[in-house]
């Protein structure tokens, strides 16, 4: 027996059970049908191996399939386990199996949308508002003249002959 012969023979019994590479497969089948050695061992090797065959008694198979229809039946009666509470209130709302009506959906998209769209536009009038201002400071200059220092300004119901001390 050559080099050959051993290293297909070692793989005589992985050929029949498909796990050789398709190269290997390949150069064994070729091997085979050049060499009488081979080709006999595989023969014999043939004729050693039985073929796969389960029998199962009718019996035994009605007993088995009875059993199994009876799990199967008894899964489906069985109610769904109870979901353990999540660990506080709090955080109910970000389990994944709530159920929302279409309509309250709606409901809630509609008073977010409009709480956004009243925060963006407070947002946004609050800007235009300071460039206004800023745009006037610029384009007009405080005159002395007619501007009020802060401790000058008194209100309406101020009069000079009030007693700076009203509590006496």
């Amino acid at each position: 027996m050559n080099v050959d012969c051993t290293w297909v023979a070692d793989r005589l019994v992985a050929l029949h059970d498909a796990e050789l590479s398709p190269s290997e497969t390949h150069f064994v089948l070729e091997h085979l049908e050049g060499c009488e050695a081979c080709a006999a061992l595989e023969a014999a090797l043939l004729e050693a191996t039985p073929e796969p065959c389960l029998v199962v008694p009718p019996e035994i198979q009605a007993r088995l399939e009875a059993a199994v229809d009876e799990a199967i039946a008894r899964t489906l009666a069985e109610p769904p386990p109870a979901r353990a509470p999540l660990a506080t209130p709090w955080t109910r709302w970000l389990r994944r199996d709530r159920s929302l009506s279409n309509a309250a959906a709606l409901a809630y998209g509609f008073v977010l949308a409009a709480c956004l769209g009243w925060g963006l536009s407070n947002w946004m009038s609050l800007h235009e508002l300071e460039a206004e201002v800023a745009r006037t400071e610029l384009l007009v200059p405080a005159d002395p003249q007619t501007s009020l220092a802060p401790d000058q300004y008194r209100p309406a119901s101020f009069s000079e002959d009030e007693s700076p001390e009203p509590w006496r």
